[in-house]
């Protein structure tokens, strides 16, 4: 004669383990957080990627500048000199018949403006051209650095 076994609650006709998970499944989505949508899912990821290639390109409009300005600074090299005293070579491009005035800058190693020099350089046969200049100190400087080249009015 074969074994009797007790039935389990589990396997009981009124009692469906398939019914329980997915009714268990659906109370705790309701309880704690609603069922994902994946639709909502992509626009999330869509915006994320967006708001990403918007800070890229505000990074780099940023850093090369106005890409319709036809004025260009760029630092070549700074020596230290002496505690009051640091000399920046740097590039300017411009058209050949524009004035241009740059603001150079002298920074300490907290990267606090310790000397400033503003240059005025006119019209010239070169649209490019390489100056070396002396800036002014209260106290020694580590750097030197463009702050700005500009179209003087």
């Amino acid at each position: 004669m074969p074994e009797q076994l007790d039935p389990s609650p589990a396997l009981t006709p009124d009692h469906d383990p398939a019914v329980d998970a997915v009714a268990a499944d659906a109370h705790a989505g309701s309880r704690y957080a609603p069922a994902p949508n994946p639709r909502s899912r992509r626009l999330k990821i869509a915006g994320a990627v967006a708001g990403i290639a918007v800070g890229v390109a505000g990074a780099a409009y940023l850093s090369f500048g106005n890409p319709g300005s036809s004025v260009r600074g760029q630092e070549v090299s700074y020596a230290v000199k002496s505690s009051e005293v640091v000399e920046m070579t740097f590039n300017v491009a411009k058209p050949k018949d524009a004035t241009v005035v740059c603001t150079l800058n002298a920074l300490n190693t907290n990267y606090a403006q310790v000397g400033t020099k503003t240059v005025t350089i006119g019209p010239s046969d070169v649209g490019e051209a390489r100056f070396t200049v002396d800036i002014a100190t209260t106290e020694l400087a580590v750097t030197a650095v463009i702050e700005s080249c500009e179209l003087s009015d």
